[in-house]
Formats: C-alpha cells, structure tokens, sequence
C-alpha cells in the first residue's frame, strides 16, 4: 500500500484553518479560518505554493467552509456570522458580490449545483437554505428545508437520482424538487444534505 507525503505546508492564517478547497481545474487552492480571511494559494514553479491573494473584507466571524462553483468563476464562503458570500474574480482580483443572509446563525456549510443554477447551505439553526441564481449574478432563495432536530453540519452535491439509497426522504426534497422542475430541465443535480452530531 502506498503512503501519503506532505509535499507542502502552508502558513498564512492565524488561528484554526477549517475547510480547503481545490479549484476545479487544480491549479488553485482555497482555504478559511478562525481569522476571518479566504485565502488563495497558487502554485510558482514546480516546488512552491504561494498566497495569490487574501479576502479580508467578506465575514465578521470565523469562516467555517469554501466552495468553488464548477465553472470556477465564482468562490462561496459560509460564517459564523450567518452569511455566506460569493467572490468572482474580476479585473485581477476577487471581488465579493453578494452576501447572502437568512440563516439565524452560524453558517457551516456551502455547496454549488453541478449546474452552477443552485447553491445550498446548512448551518446552526437546523435548516438548509438553497438558492437559485440568475443571469445577472442576483441569487434568491428557492426553498428552506426543516427536516432536522439539531445542527445540518454539511452538504454536498450529488450526481445521480438514485436517493433512496441514502436514505433521503423524498418528502424532505419535494419542495426543492418541485422548484427546481420549474425552473430547470435539468433534475439530476440535487442536493443531499447530511447531519452529524459530534
């Protein structure tokens, strides 16, 4: 069996680093923290990682998870302070252009659509919140599921209809479903959404 080395270790934030991300085509590196920030890390030769860029101005408390959209132009982070925001990379910098608001509390996940069209996330106060995006970069929430008795600490995305084998009940997504057949030919991307307690 083979064994995992570290290649690199990376420094920059100060405090806790609780979620990276890879960029869908892998040459970036998204990371967040207890210090507030999104870091971005690039690679510089074969042998180097560096900080392209640190985003500061998004989140007033701890950032609990990134994302990146499939197409790569946009990053999501979600906070303790409730919000989650979207970055796009414009003119050579990333610029936040929402912030989503609706959850009561800590946001601890985000995850995109495989079609870009939809974003969820889960977080303290029990609930999943999907959204819905438009042409003009606007994004409104298309359903707020409540089928959870304690915090929703993770969602991902899914790529296939076969639920039930994860024991998902169709009533818990019915809404989401019936939103998403309005708006989309497209159903095969759902979100499944998972609860943990530690």
């Amino acid at each position: 069996m083979g064994r995992l080395e570290a290649s690199h270790i990376l420094h920059g934030h100060k405090g806790r680093v609780w979620n990276v991300a890879w960029h869908p085509e892998g040459h970036l590196l998204a990371s967040c923290g207890d210090d507030k920030t999104v870091r971005v890390w690039g690679r510089e030769g074969p042998n180097k990682w560096t900080c392209k860029t640190s985003l500061n101005e998004g989140h007033s408390r701890t950032i609990r998870s990134v994302t990146w959209s499939l197409c790569g132009k946009f990053l999501a982070s979600a906070s303790f302070d409730g919000t989650t925001s979207i970055w796009k990379f414009i003119k050579g910098d990333y610029e936040c252009i929402m912030s989503l608001e609706g959850h009561e509390n800590e946001v601890k996940s985000v995850a995109w659509s495989q079609s870009g069209q939809f974003m969820a996330t889960c977080g303290r106060d029990k609930t999943v919140w999907v959204w819905e995006t438009a042409d003009d970069n606007e994004y409104e929430c298309a359903a707020v599921l409540f089928a959870h008795t304690q915090d929703v600490k993770k969602v991902i995305k899914y790529l296939n209809t076969s639920l039930r084998a994860f024991g998902i009940k169709f009533t818990e997504i019915s809404r989401v479903q019936k939103k998403i057949m309005r708006t989309s030919n497209v159903i095969y991307y759902l979100f499944i959404y998972i609860y943990c307690s530690f």
